[in-house]
């Protein structure tokens, strides 16, 4: 039977309609909207991750902050519609929830590579362009999908410099090529990670005596521990998170194992969380990620105040604490993404995006981590890189390569051998 619609009823559909698709304008950023820009935020603010997370949102909210205060973007206000992915199936279903029920077309995030991997997928598969702040998963650009940027460096790239630093910081202590055994979570910025350290020390004539996995939620390190141990290195590379990587250090402790330098690769190991849960026990410790506190040198000198502007008002609001390394790149490609892909674009649907992030090129020293800012094809900054780092009393400073440096190294060996 064929069903007629009178005069009023279309009307009222049609009315429908148009308020349908003002209401989706509104929450997706559109360009014909002139509410708030809303950017799903999927930052981990519960579980094992938590931390790290809070860290990060922390750092993009002021960066957000900071934008408004200056009037917007093109005369709008952005708001972050924050998501909770704790895990990497709620990484898919809250990437759903942004872009499906909150209708948020751009995402950024996530802190983990795992997370990001399922948010991402989930998020552009659903019309979304995605910017991600802190994972650095090379899976993340070499399965190539669309409008997807990542704003760090590759963690192969992280890995490999820890391997470079252990050739060139430890083997002239030594006086021989170290015997190192790598060790990694098994997600996919550990693997890639441990990957990454291990062919770079096999190219730089180090010792590879093992590469170790082990499965990220572990509770309990004192086999791993053990194990190297009796592989007896001289140096250990690590990539890890956050419960992970102090319940190594401390099983290593425990285990007494006398090490000439420990490498760990982000996660936990420059934050202050490290420092709480381990005490004096970070002294000498290396890390190789970032960094909050590259000389001033290394940047403009519009971007030095900005960066001053920045820690100002994370002490602010965090006690006093200086920004470490995650909240200042989450800050960081916030920014980027305000300035200089969204100002730009021609509007904020994913495709004008896209094309914005693609003709973005700022040189080194751009961005407060010293950063400039270039795409390859596939999304990945070309132009992010990483630093060596090492505790030295209260705070890991860059003692490594030297034109970033803010100090020299110290305590190498760690935990000397006793001879005989």
């Amino acid at each position: 039977m064929k069903r007629t619609v009178t005069g009023r009823r279309m009307a009222a559909a049609s009315m429908a309609g148009v308020m349908s698709l003002a209401v989706a304008a509104c929450g997706s950023g559109g360009s014909d909207s002139s509410g708030p820009i809303r950017i799903g935020a999927l930052f981990p603010t519960t579980g094992t991750l938590a931390t790290l997370g809070k860290a990060s949102l922390d750092g993009a909210q002021i960066a957000v902050d900071m934008i408004n205060g200056q009037g917007g973007v093109k005369g709008r206000k952005v708001q972050l519609v924050n998501g909770d992915p704790s895990s990497a199936s709620t990484a898919v279903s809250e990437a759903t929830r942004l872009t499906v029920k909150e209708h948020v077309k751009i995402v950024e995030g996530t802190y983990a590579s795992d997370l990001a991997l399922a948010a991402s997928a989930a998020a552009v598969r659903n019309g979304a362009f995605y910017w991600e702040t802190d994972a650095i998963s090379d899976q993340l650009t070499s399965r190539g999908l669309k409008n997807f940027f990542q704003f760090p460096y590759a963690a192969s790239s992280n890995g490999a410099n820890s391997a470079d630093m252990v050739k060139n910081m430890i083997n002239p202590v030594l006086g021989h090529p170290a015997k190192v055994v790598v060790v990694h979570n098994d997600s996919s910025y550990g693997a890639l990670v441990a990957k990454g350290a291990e062919d770079q020390a096999r190219k730089d004539g180090l010792t590879v005596l093992g590469n170790y996995s082990y499965p990220t939620d572990t509770n309990d390190q004192s086999s791993l521990a053990l194990r190297i141990k009796q592989a007896a290195p001289e140096a250990v590379i690590a990539a890890s998170y956050q419960n992970d990587a102090v319940l190594l250090l401390k099983a290593l402790n425990q285990q007494n194992v006398k090490l000439a330098a420990f490498m760990g690769t982000g996660g936990i190991y420059g934050l202050p969380a490290f420092k709480s849960a381990l005490g004096s026990g970070t002294e000498g410790l290396f890390d190789t990620e970032g960094s909050a506190s590259v000389p001033d040198s290394a940047l403009n000198p519009d971007v030095q105040k900005l960066r001053a502007t920045f820690v100002g008002k994370w002490k602010q609001s965090h006690g006093g604490a200086a920004p470490t390394f995650l909240p200042t790149i989450a800050f960081d490609a916030t920014w980027v993404l305000l300035q200089d892909v969204l100002a730009k674009a021609k509007s904020d649907s994913p495709k004008d995006l896209s094309a914005a992030a693609k003709s973005v090129d700022l040189a080194p020293g751009s961005t407060i981590l010293g950063y400039g800012v270039k795409f390859s094809p596939k999304g990945l900054n070309e132009r992010a890189f990483v630093v060596g780092m090492q505790w030295q009393g209260d705070n890991p400073v860059v003692v490594y390569p030297q034109k970033y440096a803010s100090a020299k190294p110290v305590k190498i060996p760690l935990s000397p051998r006793s001879k005989g």
